[in-house]
């Protein structure tokens, strides 16, 4: 169900001007913050967060994600001037020191059920549209990790697997891809958990993949 993601704020629908406009269209524009996603630097501190947004847009559900920086007591609206780290950071080089497999996957929701099958994920804010221009940042602390990427079925979901792969491949200890049997398009590794799949499964799948 990925849907676009924005890292700006955006402004509630306004009036249409034309005549044919009918009220209804804008009857339902209720955004509801749905979950909040703290990122840390390798001693727990918190550096941003990422909250994510849900609504109806004329029955569809649509999601938007803002992102704001940690100035002491305050929070500040955007990112860019801040440090960026994956996400689960202290977590993902724990793991790595215990030579644990680390789940590289789109979405911090995606990652929270990682971490609730007792495995080791991580991704960073903002999916393929965010991964590029701070690909030293995340680089840096995937070092000699074992990394299974579990891509989202779909184009910018293969476009971001692709992206991670091309870019620690080199730096990592193994990698591997492994596409989740029987997702629908768009669906992920919480659809695939959902729909009954298992850690059981999943461990079995990584140890078949080859690097």
């Amino acid at each position: 169900d990925a849907l676009p993601i924005f890292e700006i704020e955006t402004q509630d629908p306004q009036p249409s001007t034309k005549r044919d406009f009918k009220p209804k269209q804008n009857s339902n524009y209720e955004k509801e913050t749905t979950a909040k996603y703290y990122y840390e630097d390798e001693l727990g501190n918190i550096l941003y967060k990422i909250c994510r947004r849900e609504w109806l847009d004329n029955g569809k559900r649509k999601k938007d994600f803002m992102a704001y920086t940690k100035d002491n007591s305050e929070w500040s609206f955007g990112i860019k001037a801040t440090r960026h780290v994956i996400y689960k950071l202290p977590q993902v080089l724990e793991g790595i020191k215990n030579d644990k497999t680390i789940f590289f996957v789109e979405g911090e929701k995606c990652v929270d059920e990682i971490f609730k099958l007792g495995q080791v994920g991580t991704t960073t804010a903002f999916g393929a549209r965010g991964f590029s221009a701070y690909s030293p940042n995340y680089v840096a602390s995937l070092k000699s990790a074992n990394i299974v990427i579990l891509p989202d079925n779909d184009e910018s979901g293969k476009a971001y697997a692709n992206d991670v792969l091309s870019v620690i491949k080199s730096e990592v200890k193994s990698i591997k891809i492994i596409n989740l049997p029987d997702l629908k398009l768009k669906e992920d590794i919480v659809d695939w958990i959902s729909n009954g799949g298992t850690v059981e499964e999943l461990i079995t799948l990584v140890n078949k993949a080859d690097n």
